[in-house]
């Protein structure tokens, strides 16, 4: 006898009419990240310390009557209060990403009031920069995603903050100052990115910033957000029509 064809074995099982539901594909895990071709916005902020050699605090203050300038030493500094960085990038592969970024930095003035003399000079309490910035990603799959970064940039001055010092009856400086950096920047850190979505992810940085012509290494770490915006990402089928033809079935 002829062998039974796959409509007469269907209804033999007592599955004839039912139609086989394709398995849906396994999703990639690539698809819980930012996708190539996004253009992303992040913010970041944090503080940090500085790293400076012996020289002359920023508002050249002098010592009493001896017209000496106030000297730092050697040493470790806070870098500021905190500094804000708002960056721009555009994902060009799963694993790199190119980005421009703005660096706001604020050390605030406490003390006494300072009015500058003859040779001395306002106290700064901030600085700008700008960093174009290289990133490579690491890691095969999952939401939590190490990245290693590298840039260089220019900016106004980069700040390191330097406390009042007084003693019990002697001041050598009685409000706070700032030494500066060189106007060129080189960083080079390691992130960690966790992304709550392809759009959206929370990120922690620590980066080194080392400037020249001056020499200064400014250490800090950053918290922040990033945001991704996919021009390509293919908009979602519409189903209204074939609804509405079920319906009227």
């Amino acid at each position: 006898s002829d062998l039974p064809t796959s409509v007469d074995a269907a209804e033999g099982d007592g599955s004839a009419g039912t139609s086989q539901v394709p398995a849906t594909p396994a999703r990639a895990p690539h698809a819980k990240r930012r996708q190539p071709g996004a253009i992303w916005f992040a913010l970041g902020s944090g503080t940090g310390t500085a790293y400076h050699g012996r020289e002359p605090v920023d508002s050249n203050t002098k010592f009493g009557a001896t017209n000496a300038p106030i000297y730092v030493q050697s040493g470790f500094s806070p870098a500021s209060m905190f500094q804000l960085e708002p960056e721009l990038g555009y994902q060009l592969s799963q694993r790199f990403s190119i980005s421009a970024m703005m660096r706001y930095q604020y050390a605030p003035k406490s003390g006494n009031a300072f009015t500058p003399a003859a040779d001395e000079h306002p106290i700064l309490t901030s600085s700008f920069a700008g960093f174009v910035r290289a990133l490579v990603f690491l890691g095969n799959g999952g939401r939590l995603q190490p990245y290693l970064t590298a840039g260089a940039g220019l900016g106004t001055s980069f700040l390191a903050g330097v406390d009042r010092r007084c003693a019990a009856n002697v001041c050598n400086l009685d409000h706070s100052d700032t030494l500066h950096g060189g106007w060129l920047g080189l960083t080079a850190g390691a992130g960690l990115l966790y992304h709550l979505g392809p759009s959206l992810g929370i990120f922690l940085e620590v980066k080194e910033i080392v400037t020249l012509s001056k020499v200064m290494a400014l250490s800090e770490f950053n918290l922040g957000f990033a945001v991704a915006y996919d021009a390509r990402r293919p908009a979602a089928p519409k189903l209204a029509d074939s609804t509405t033809r079920d319906s009227l079935q």
